[in-house]
């Protein structure tokens, strides 16, 4: 008896501890007179007016214009890189087949001149190209293959050390001594694409294109301000070249010897 009376108090506190704790509070009444609404699932589409589709379409026909446009340009473009890509081939075999050309013209020059190198001219000729270069025009040489030289100039006289002019400019018997040295000196390679027609040293080639440099130079700067030094000096050293070194070219070039 005394067990079930404590069940049944037990059972008891359970059922007071729950209405205590876990009993729902009551929804508070709606106010009297209010709207109810129910919401809908899915919202209803709005009906787009005339002028919004017409603005729709205009932009659709927009956008398929641009991207019409956009292919073409892209299309273009790659028509143009191919036709450049080609030219650029073409420049290049071109160039190639020059240098292969220049290089078996020079061979066969060579050959020539060392066939002809017995002769009593031959070795006049080995002796005046073979002439050791002075050391200050070495050291000339060094610096333009460096990038250190002075003026405008890039070509084999620039290279000897050879310049004009009231500021910068060389003694005339200076001159004179690099211009010789820049007829007998083989042109390194670094100047054969730009310079090559002045062939080999000693040439009648070399002698002329030496002349014709100088006086380029002189007639560019004829009627500038400042270069009145410059431009009798180079005109002084034209004439020297044809009576110094005039016979020389042509009797090398007469027998053969150069190349």
């Amino acid at each position: 008896m005394d067990g079930w009376l404590g069940f049944l108090l037990l059972l008891l506190l359970i059922l007071v501890l729950y209405w205590v704790f876990f009993r729902q509070k009551p929804e508070p009444p709606e106010p009297r007179g209010a709207i109810k609404y129910r919401q809908s699932a899915k919202p209803r589409r709005r009906k787009r007016t005339p002028e919004e589709i017409a603005a729709e379409r205009e932009r659709r026909e927009r956008e398929r214009e641009e991207n019409r446009r956009d292919q073409i340009e892209e299309r273009r473009r790659k028509i143009e890189k191919k036709r450049a890509e080609e030219d650029e081939a073409r420049r290049k075999s071109l160039e190639d087949a020059t240098r292969r050309n220049q290089e078996e013209d020079e061979r066969r020059r060579r050959l020539a001149a060392r066939e002809a190198a017995d002769s009593t001219v031959g070795r006049e000729f080995a002796r005046y190209i073979g002439a050791p270069v002075p050391n200050d025009i070495k050291r000339s040489m060094q610096a333009f293959l460096a990038g250190e030289f002075v003026g405008s100039d890039r070509s084999p006289l620039a290279y000897v050390g050879y310049r004009v002019g009231k500021t910068n400019g060389l003694p005339e018997w200076d001159r004179n001594r690099r211009m010789k040295v820049c007829f007998c000196i083989d042109i390194p390679p670094e100047f054969r694409p730009d310079y090559a027609s002045w062939r080999g040293p000693g040439s009648r080639e070399r002698l002329n294109a030496m002349q014709s440099h100088i006086r380029m130079l002189a007639a560019m700067r004829r009627d500038r301000p400042g270069f009145e030094v410059a431009v009798s000096e180079w005109e002084r050293d034209a004439e020297w070249l044809s009576s110094e070194l005039d016979p020389l070219a042509e009797k090398f070039s007469r027998h053969g010897v150069t190349w």
